[in-house]
């Protein structure tokens, strides 16, 4: 009678080995699809809370700061993500230029800023010119190389004068700005 009972139980204690040898396999997949091949999983290594730093030239004088809210730092990637960001590009004898948004993406190097989600770059006043203002809601920057660009709709204001277009990419310390796709602008005449 007891070999008759444990023939007709060895088929439940097999289909309950594969259920829990199933349910374990599922759970080390799943794991190992947040880590990548050097074995890091995308998560923050840091983070800093209301911070500012500057980078200074090499005679010491300030080039740019950037401030933030927050800052999350990826060691997988070794990317950096800014809340509430905030980045001002100083230089002698040029109106400093400023650019803030709700959240921002920086490379590695430190070579390149995103700033993502209404973003708002204001370049201050200078003699006979009001400051110009630009609204849009992508900014790629990299400031050694005094670029700022966009691929989405962007607004820009200076005394009156208002600019919409598709696009726009600015280059030089007296930046020459290139606007592309449907681009529509409105001339306030002074007097």
């Amino acid at each position: 009678m007891t070999g008759q009972r444990l023939v007709a139980w060895t088929p439940l204690v097999v289909a309950a080995v594969l259920a829990a040898l199933t349910f374990w396999l599922d759970r080390v997949v799943q794991v190992v699809q947040f880590v990548d091949s050097r074995g890091f999983g995308h998560d923050p290594d840091y983070i800093i809370e209301n911070f500012k730093a500057t980078a200074f030239d090499m005679k010491g004088q300030p080039r740019h700061q950037l401030e933030a809210r927050r800052m999350t730092h990826y060691m997988d990637d070794d990317t950096t993500r800014l809340d509430s960001p905030l980045f001002t590009q100083v230089a002698a004898g040029r109106p400093p230029v400023s650019v803030r948004s709700q959240r921002a993406l920086v490379t590695p190097d430190g070579d390149h800023i995103y700033f993502l989600d209404d973003v708002h770059m204001v370049r201050a006043a200078t003699s006979g010119r009001g400051p110009v203002e630009l609204t849009t809601q992508y900014l790629h920057v990299t400031p050694d190389a005094h670029r700022m660009q966009t691929d989405r709709a962007v607004t820009v204001r200076q005394a009156g004068s208002n600019i919409q277009a598709g696009s726009m990419v600015a280059e030089g310390e007296d930046p020459i700005i290139r606007f592309g796709g449907k681009v529509r602008s409105v001339y306030e005449k002074r007097g």
